[in-house]
């Protein structure tokens, strides 16, 4: 009887996906765009400055998304401060006439640091490196490509750093800025931020 031993050498295939995983990254956060700059904003706290005269801020929900310009009934309150003031729009006429506030006007507004990507690595650090090296026992036992496994590890820190912007609730937003949103999540408005949150591979 003849017996033929066949021997598989996995090993050149090893080496070239250990060097393929050597030079891999995963990158998670926003993309560049609009809401990259925004993202910076909240990431790093900063200091909103009228690049004419005032900014805008809508104090009720209705005007929230809207500017001062669309309308022709607006007036004007000067604060007390002499900085900035209020544009209202009258209601009614007569004795009956009352005053809406609409806008308030300032030249600068203070938005707090509320970090939901360094403050995430910091919260899941721990809890990441134990789900990746699951993924790398598995990926060194299967002998494949490394994509799927990084794609893994990019899903699982895009999913803590959506959760953690959902469920940040400090420094809260200002009374007015809850009321105007609706919500109480400072992160948290049209979801856009949380939407924007993706994962990139390069290999």
């Amino acid at each position: 009887m003849n017996v033929t031993i066949k021997d598989d050498n996995n090993i050149p295939k090893m080496l070239k996906n250990l060097k393929k995983l050597k030079g891999s990254t995963i990158k998670v956060g926003v993309p560049d765009g609009d809401l990259a700059d925004i993202a910076a904003v909240h990431e790093f706290g900063a200091t909103i400055t009228a690049k004419k005269k005032y900014l805008a801020i809508p104090l009720q929900r209705k005007y929230k998304g809207r500017s001062p310009r669309e309308f022709n009934d607006l007036f004007f309150v000067p604060a007390k401060s002499g900085n900035g003031g209020t544009l209202c729009k009258a209601k009614g006429k007569g004795k009956k006439a009352k005053v809406e506030a609409c806008y308030w006007l300032t030249k600068s507004v203070k938005i707090p640091e509320r970090s939901f990507l360094r403050a995430c690595v910091d919260e899941k650090e721990k809890d990441f490196y134990k789900f990746a090296e699951k993924q790398l026992d598995k990926w060194l036992q299967s002998n494949s490509d490394p994509e799927p496994m990084l794609n893994a590890l990019g899903l699982q820190f895009r999913g803590y750093v959506q959760k953690y912007i959902r469920d940040l609730s400090s420094p809260a937003n200002a009374p007015l800025t809850k009321a105007v949103k609706g919500s109480g999540n400072p992160l948290i408005d049209t979801g856009n931020l949380v939407g924007s949150i993706e994962f990139e591979v390069k290999s």
